[in-house]
């Protein structure tokens, strides 16, 4: 089990300090972790889906039982995406997605993406739900007409704080469609508008919100789904767009957010006739996902398929015929397939039998576990005040995200921490201020601060703080 590597790595930190910390969520472990993984790990790595995909129930999930447990432990998959009817109060939802984190690492080693359609306006998980008391921010076609993009910041910031808050790590937003065909309802109110240039800056504005929270973001539905006139959920969508009229205006909000950082490209199903020379949508097309937003655009996050359940493919394909051509033509992860099992062991079988080398499988779960490692450090913190006290000093730091537990505090004599040194833990993310006593007088003494967050036994480590000195009394 990649238990082992996860376990060594968190004991490095805690032994060596910032440096092995920091490099805790770097490429070199996660490619330890994946080298551990056993085959049906790895593929199970692929997936996110509805917790009822792995019951096999029609009892919708509110809380984690049993049967969930058990099946997890047979298909520990990448993660979970949540939905209205999941969602029923504040306590309900906070403690869904605290138990499906611990199942996950108390299980696989490694926190599950939790992830929600959170876009703002019509398509609002949470915001929908008064009992969840957040305000919903409005449709993103409004918010384009004011065409100030620091409300598209604002936008992105409110949502990830609430729905870190709410426990959820992912959120599949913001939608970088541009609204070119006014007969397109699906995307009317969810685009920020019809302008390349107004829907970019706004993308890139909301992404750089929303992940300045710590929530992972998801630009969609690549390369465009605001040229179609069909919507995708109900069957095929085509657009005539040729590869050239998408690099003059529906790739530049893609790209614009790529810049920003977002963690994740949502492939659509749409169909480009003009470009792959058929009807294959885009989520099975190695043109689409391969050539274009992996190679042409630089794109190395995560690319993620629409919900497999869509009629776009359903109608086409079935669910391991499309899950193996998705990971084909380049994706990184399924959403929500239609038979969860049929997919899983498509993908499984096409591995062993070399349909899909192993090693195209280990580049899809080394990102996806490099984005996990990131997910799971609690945001960093600051010192906002450090004064001397009588043999002592008192520090105030500020105050962290939800997703902590709690803060350690570090002191020695010499600014690299290897004399005198001290470290002390200081549970609950509400307190801010820390007095140190009985220390030499008149000692200069170095100070930082970072924050760790704790699952199912597993300690997680923000970078440490920019040292300060202080003198003591």
């Amino acid at each position: 089990m990649f238990k082992k590597i996860l376990t060594l790595c968190l004991s490095a930190a805690l032994l060596f300090g910032p440096c092995q910390t920091t490099i805790c969520a770097q490429g070199s472990k996660a490619d330890q972790i994946v080298a551990d993984m056993t085959l049906q790990e790895k593929v199970a790595q692929l997936f996110i889906v509805e917790p009822e995909d792995l019951t096999g129930s029609s009892k919708t999930v509110t809380k984690i039982s049993s049967r969930l447990k058990n099946a997890y432990k047979q298909y520990p998959v990448g993660g979970f995406i949540l939905k209205s009817e999941h969602i029923t109060g504040k306590s309900q939802i906070k403690t869904l997605n605290e138990d499906l984190m611990s199942l996950g690492v108390s299980t696989a080693g490694i926190i599950p993406f939790l992830a929600v359609d959170e876009e703002g306006g019509t398509v609002a998980r949470i915001a929908s739900n008064s009992a969840l008391g957040v305000k919903n921010v409005g449709n993103m076609s409004a918010i384009g007409a004011t065409k100030d993009t620091g409300q598209a910041y604002s936008a992105g910031k409110y949502i990830g704080n609430y729905l870190i808050k709410y426990g959820f790590n992912v959120d599949f937003a913001p939608v970088a469609d541009i609204w070119s065909n006014k007969s397109n309802t699906v995307i009317k109110y969810r685009s920020f508008g019809s302008s390349s240039t107004l829907v970019s800056n706004m993308v890139g504005k909301f992404v750089s919100g929303l992940r300045s929270t710590g929530v992972a973001s998801t630009l969609k539905h690549f390369p465009g789904h605001g040229n179609t006139t069909e919507d995708s959920h109900l069957g095929m969508a085509v657009s005539n767009r040729t590869l050239s009229q998408l690099r003059k205006s529906e790739l530049l909000p893609f790209k614009k957010g790529i810049a920003r950082g977002s963690e994740f490209v949502m492939v659509g199903h749409i169909s480009l006739p003009k470009i792959t020379g058929n009807n294959t949508p885009a989520t099975l097309s190695k043109k689409i996902v391969t050539n274009i937003l992996r190679k042409e655009l630089s794109y190395d996050g995560i690319i993620i398929t629409d919900s497999m359940s869509m009629e776009a493919i359903t109608d086409s394909y079935s669910s391991g015929e499309a899950a193996v051509l998705a990971i084909q033509a380049g994706c990184d992860m399924i959403l929500t397939p239609d038979d969860f099992t049929e997919a899983y062991t498509a993908v499984l079988e096409a591995v062993q039998s070399g349909e899909i080398s192993e090693s195209r499988l280990d580049e899809s779960v080394t990102r996806i576990v490099t984005l996990k490692l990131k997910l799971a450090k609690p945001s960093s913190t600051s010192i906002s005040s450090l004064s001397a006290a009588s043999r002592g000093f008192k520090v105030t730091w500020k105050k962290t995200s939800a997703k902590a537990t709690g803060y350690q505090l570090q002191y020695a004599t010499e600014s690299g921490f290897t004399k005198n040194k001290k470290t002390i833990k200081v549970k609950g993310i509400s307190k801010s201020s820390k007095t140190v006593k009985n220390l030499k007088a008149k000692t200069n003494y170095y100070v930082r601060v970072r924050t760790y967050r704790t699952i199912s036994g597993k300690t997680y480590y923000s970078s440490w703080s920019k040292k300060k000195k202080v003198k003591t009394g």
